[in-house]
């Protein structure tokens, strides 16, 4: 089960805050991965001990994203009328 949400490359280390260098593992994984004789570089699922055997796991993919919001017609004419409203106002500011 996930409990921690980590760096894939430690922060301290450089590693980047961003989705690419995050992984969620579990308890026991993150704080084994923190050990020198262990190296997680590249995928998340793909770790490295220090006498070179690579140990992979699975994880579940990515959630899809959500749908784009559906808006009525007079929803979207209202959008349309405060967007030119707003050009407008900034124009005569100018």
């Amino acid at each position: 089960t996930i409990r921690h949400i980590d760096h894939i490359r430690p922060h301290a280390t450089g590693g980047a805050t961003t989705e690419r260098d995050g992984q969620g593992l579990c308890e026991r994984c993150n704080y084994l991965k923190e050990h020198p004789d262990y190296s997680v570089t590249g995928h998340a699922g793909q770790t490295t001990t220090t006498t070179g055997s690579l140990v992979a796991t699975s994880h579940p993919p990515s959630p899809p994203g959500l749908p784009p919001p559906t808006r009525s017609h007079t929803e979207r004419t209202l959008i349309d009328f405060i967007w030119v409203t707003q050009q407008f106002d900034y124009r005569r500011a100018s």
